[in-house]
């Protein structure tokens, strides 16, 4: 027997567009999903580690006995701006790329 051809032509042009919609979107988005999973892992792992050393420059600006009474929130603006200051830097790096 011959081989019968989709009777309905609206149907194969439906096929051939989901084809190439898989082909030029997901299909080029396959190989970067490790690189994906590991930048997501990395900036993680930073900002974790920017946390407890933040956490670790309070603690030792709190322990200093010129920070006492009025001075108290001293040491917590100077985090804040050496925080800030990080972020920028980070920021600028990022978009140096680009």
């Amino acid at each position: 027997m011959a081989e019968v051809e989709n009777e309905n032509p609206v149907t194969e042009v439906v096929n051939l567009i989901k084809a190439y919609a898989l082909q030029e979107t997901v299909e080029p988005l396959k190989p970067i999903g490790k690189f994906v999973a590991f930048g997501l892992a990395g900036a993680a792992l930073i900002g974790v580690g920017i946390l407890l050393l933040s956490l670790a420059l309070l603690r030792g600006l709190q322990t200093i006995d010129f920070f006492d009474g009025n001075w108290s929130v001293l040491p917590y603006l100077i985090v804040s701006v050496a925080v800030l200051a990080v972020a920028g830097v980070l920021g600028s790096r990022i978009t140096k790329g680009l």
